[in-house]
């Protein structure tokens, strides 16, 4: 009985060891070849994200390397458009695109949802709020021309808790350091 307890002892060390070795390897290895050998490197990768050799395995899977896709447009990828106003320089109120005019915009896109609504069977859209798939036609009216990723951050971004629907305040706030940033970017 002791002899197989050491016997077993032995095999499990061994295996160990050998376990180790073949991880230093992989490491060693990898640290050298990752940007030729994508499929033996890719756990190493993995637990290195960081690393250049890496770069198309990040590209790849940016979720795994502690970032997400960026946004086309800068002002709408997050800490700019939906950040504290004046943050981007503006201080004053003509810095800031007219309420009146954004509230028109969002009425007119309100009242054409209205005649679409009546005959569904969705939930009823709380006051001063459009459903979140209103947001592209509220930009074209806006003249802003945002591509489909960036209008699915926005959304994120805008949505209420129930991801329904979206208000006008929420807008706003998002919209003058977007429009800001617009203008100051260029």
């Amino acid at each position: 009985m002791a002899r197989n307890t050491i016997t077993i002892a032995a095999v499990l060390f061994l295996a160990l060891v050998a376990s180790a070795s073949a991880q230093d390897f992989e490491k060693r290895y990898c640290r050298e070849n990752a940007a030729t050998d994508q499929k033996a490197c890719k756990d190493w990768c993995r637990e290195h994200p960081h690393k250049s050799e890496c770069k198309w395995f990040c590209d790849a899977h940016p979720h795994k390397c502690g970032g997400h896709k960026k946004s086309d447009n800068p002002c709408v990828s997050p800490g700019n458009g939906g950040s504290a106003p004046g943050r981007l320089g503006a201080t004053r109120s003509a810095d800031q695109p007219d309420q009146a005019a954004v509230q028109k915009a969002f009425d007119s896109v309100q009242s054409s949802q209205e005649g679409m609504l009546g005959a569904s069977r969705e939930p009823p859209v709380p006051l001063g709020s459009l459903p979140i798939d209103a947001l592209e036609p509220l930009l074209k009216t806006l003249n802003v021309n945002l591509s489909k990723k960036d209008v699915r951050i926005v959304k994120r971004k805008l949505q209420d808790p129930t991801g329904s629907f979206f208000s006008f305040g929420a807008f706003y706030a998002w919209f003058v350091p977007f429009e800001i940033c617009s203008v100051l970017t260029g």
